[in-house]
C-alpha cells in the first residue's frame, strides 16, 4: 500500500503536465511530452485508480511515433512509472493492461520491439532492481496469443515463458539428488525441515563469496535457525570444476548441506533456470516455492522477520 500511495502522489506530479482538470480528456500528446489520461473524478479510492492506470495508462501515447524510442527519459521513465502501477495492482488487471501495450505497439515494428526490449530489461533482466517474474510472465503470454505478432517472432518469448513457469512461487520446486564431499547423495525432498533454502552458488563468482558471507554472518536470524533446525541451507555447485569447489568448501559453515550436482541435471537438464549466480530459492515443508531466485540475503531475512522469527 505504501509503495501504491507514492506511485499516486508521483502520478500527480507528472500528469499535471497534461491534464486539464478531473474527469475531463487530456489535451493530445505532442512529441517529447507524454500525457497520462485523466482519471475520472468518479474514481476515488487508490486501488480503484492505479487499476484505472493500468488499463488506460498508453490510451494518450501515439505509438506509431518512433521519435519516442529516441527519447529515453521521456519513454522510458513513463514506463517505469508505468511498472509501478501494475505491480500493485490484481494480477488480471496487470495482463489487461499488458495485452493492451503489446497490441498497440504491434501496429509499429519498431515500437513493438522497443517495448517489447523495455519489458524484457526491466523485467526479466536479473540485475534490475524491477525484476518481476509474476509481470513478466503475462508480457510474454501476452506476446504468444497475439494475431499481430508473426510466428517466428514468438519463438523466444516461448521459450522464455517455458523457463519462467519453472519452480514459480507457490508451485513444488523440482526434485533432484545432489552429492555431498564425502560422495553421500543428498535429495532434495529427503531433507526434513520447516523451510529450506537453495543457495545455488559459484566458487569463482565474487558476488557468491560475498552472499556466502552474509548468510554466515547472520547471527542474529538465519544462521540460529539453521542450528536450530528450522532451516536448512543446501548450497549446491552445478558445474564440474570440482577442484575448484573443493577448495572453496570451507568457506560455507559445516552445518550447511554443502553438495555439487555430480551429474549436472541441473544445468543440462534446465531444471532450474540459473541464468544467474548466485541464486536462492526459499522452499517450505513440503518444498513450495515461497521466494524464487533472489540474489540478495536480506530478502530471505525480510521473509523469517515477517515469520515472527
Amino acid at each position: 500500500m505504501k509503495r501504491l500511495l507514492l506511485f499516486l502522489s508521483l502520478f500527480l506530479v507528472v500528469s499535471c503536465l497534461g491534464r486539464s482538470g478531473g474527469g475531463t480528456q487530456a489535451e493530445p500528446p505532442r512529441p517529447g511530452k507524454i500525457v497520462i489520461p485523466a482519471i475520472p473524478s468518479v474514481i476515488v479510492t487508490d486501488g480503484e485508480k492505479a487499476e484505472y492506470l493500468a488499463v488506460h495508462y498508453w490510451d494518450n501515447f501515439d505509438f506509431a511515433d518512433t521519435t519516442y524510442i529516441s527519447l529515453p527519459e521521456i519513454t522510458e521513465q513513463a514506463f517505469v512509472d508505468y511498472l509501478m502501477v501494475l505491480s500493485v495492482v490484481p494480477p488480471e488487471v496487470a495482463r489487461r493492461g499488458v495485452d493492451a501495450v503489446v497490441s498497440r505497439s504491434a501496429d509499429t515494428r519498431q515500437m513493438y520491439d522497443h517495448f517489447t526490449d523495455l519489458f524484457e530489461k526491466y523485467l526479466d533482466d536479473p540485475n534490475s532492481p524491477f525484476r518481476n517474474e509474476e509481470l513478466y510472465i503475462p508480457v510474454l503470454e501476452s506476446i504468444i496469443a497475439s494475431p499481430k505478432v508473426d510466428e517466428l517472432d514468438k519463438l523466444r518469448p516461448q521459450a522464455q515463458l517455458t523457463a519462467a513457469l519453472k519452480n514459480r512461487v507457490g508451485t513444488r520446486a523440482a526434485d533432484f539428488t545432489a552429492t555431498d564431499a564425502q560422495g553421500r547423495k543428498v535429495r532434495l525432498y529427503d531433507i526434513d525441515s520447516e523451510y529450506t533454502l537453495l543457495y545455488f552458488n559459484n566458487p569463482d563468482c565474487n558476488y557468491c563469496e560475498e552472499v556466502t558471507r552474509t548468510i554466515r554472518e547472520s547471527e542474529n536470524l538465519l544462521m540460529p535457525l539453521v542450528r536450530q533446525g528450522v532451516l536448512k541451507i543446501i548450497a549446491v555447485y552445478p558445474d564440474e570444476d570440482l577442484a575448484a569447489w573443493r577448495a572453496h568448501l570451507d568457506d560455507m559453515p559445516a552445518e550447511w548441506l554443502r553438495t555439487y550436482d555430480a551429474t549436472l541435471e541441473i544445468r543440462n537438464g534446465h531444471i532450474y533456470d540459473l541464468r544467474a549466480i548466485p541464486s536462492l530459492y526459499l522452499l517450505g515443508r513440503d518444498k513450495t516455492v515461497l521466494m524464487k531466485d533472489v540474489d540478495k540475503v536480506v530478502l530471505i531475512e525480510n521473509f523469517f522477520a515477517r515469520q515472527g522469527y
